[in-house]
């Protein structure tokens, strides 16, 4: 993730695969991670 979402940033520019990360739920370490994109962006 990386501050201010600077891994996710690159990992987006670097790939063409949107990366969306829920909110935060109830002190819980994990979230649910969409990846959008073309079959090879996901990949």
């Amino acid at each position: 993730i990386g501050r201010g979402g600077e891994q996710i940033t690159r990992l987006q520019s670097e790939t063409g695969c949107k990366i969306q990360m829920a909110p935060e739920s109830g002190g819980q370490p994990e979230r649910v991670c969409t990846l959008t994109g073309s079959r090879e962006a996901v990949k």
